[in-house]
């Protein structure tokens, strides 16, 4: 296959890698289900609604890749389920993403304090992979007539058999805390938490799904992830989580180390709190934000590390995200 031009389309790298890797967000804790399936319904509350948007590379693409994340669950005592949907859109090509799955949780700690909990998670649903063949132009569309320009009413001179695939979708974690209350940001549970550990392993694309739109094997490979961290409690206002995650998909490795410090603001009821990320040879992430009642709202930017900065002069991306977790009142008194 010839080699397209515009390398900023991202199909370029699953049809010449021939591999495909996922997209991920930067402020991954903040979308529960994304990050691990047993995180469905892991609350006390009624059901919780998440969203997130993020836009990459605006300062070197006309296109830049945009990624939106809703989801949305439930918990069932032991049981939780919900959805989520996951699309990401990448350069001029409308290369397109699209993730849906049903997501199910179950608790099998049988812990009479209600302290130890170890959940497992799965998700079964769909990924396609799609794209815009007349946005797309080739080598052999070059022509120098008019000073040298691509023409798109010449053949492309390639072969796809199809422009869209869809593929089954397998996703298995389990998830283990040591908590008394779910909903840790309550003021009469912050006052009586030390430390709170968790941990959690996940392995996607169980089926590793085959998106291929011609001659050459695209495979989605499994990607494995580890996570592990704490939440502490330095003072009564003030809660700091350090935590790590490492992914690992075909041979490519990723490690990230965040903190989080919350601190309470005890005349509005409300917790404001900031995140450091980092990405080692990629990204350093900065995010603000703030929890109050039913909500919890952060912004977050990237700044590139990476060799690409020469051309993004440090400039990354820029993501939003807004959580409505509708609580017990019964069992979540006011402040």
């Amino acid at each position: 296959m010839k080699k397209i031009i515009y390398i900023t389309v991202a199909f370029l790298i699953s049809v010449n890698a021939v591999k495909s890797q996922d997209f991920h967000l930067s402020q991954y804790d903040l979308s529960p289900m994304l990050m691990n399936p047993a995180f469905t319904g892991l609350f006390d509350g009624q059901y919780r609604v998440h969203v997130q948007h993020r836009s990459q590379w605006s300062s070197i693409l006309e296109n830049p890749f945009k990624t939106v994340h809703i989801s949305f669950d439930k918990p069932f005592k032991r049981f939780g389920a919900g959805i989520l949907i996951l699309n990401n859109r990448a350069g001029v090509g409308k290369f397109n993403f699209l993730n849906i799955a049903l997501s199910g949780s179950y608790e099998v700690t049988i812990d009479p304090s209600g302290i130890q909990h170890l959940v497992f998670g799965t998700q079964i649903g769909m990924v396609q992979n799609s794209f815009d063949l007349s946005q797309l132009t080739f080598d052999n569309q070059y022509t120098s007539a008019f000073g040298g320009s691509f023409d798109q009413t010449i053949d492309n001179g390639e072969n796809f058999s199809k422009t869209s695939v869809i593929r089954p979708d397998v996703n298995f974690g389990v998830h283990y805390m040591m908590q008394q209350r779910f909903n840790y940001f309550n003021y009469s549970v912050y006052k009586m938490s030390e430390i709170v550990p968790f941990g959690g392993a996940v392995i996607f694309h169980l089926t590793q799904p085959k998106l291929t739109f011609g001659e050459f094997k695209n495979t989605l490979y499994r990607r494995y992830v580890a996570y592990g961290g704490a939440r502490i409690k330095v003072n009564i206002p003030l809660c700091l989580e350090p935590k790590i995650m490492y992914m690992r998909q075909l041979n490519n490795n990723e490690f990230q180390f965040s903190t989080s410090a919350y601190y309470y603001i005890e005349n509005y009821g409300a917790y404001a709190f900031s995140t450091l990320n980092l990405r080692p040879k990629d990204a350093f992430i900065v995010s603000l934000g703030a929890i109050y009642k039913d909500y919890r709202f952060s912004v977050g930017y990237d700044f590139n590390t990476s060799p690409l900065k020469a051309l993004t002069k440090g400039r990354g991306s820029f993501e939003i995200s807004i959580t409505y977790t509708k609580f017990n009142n019964k069992s979540y008194p006011m402040f």
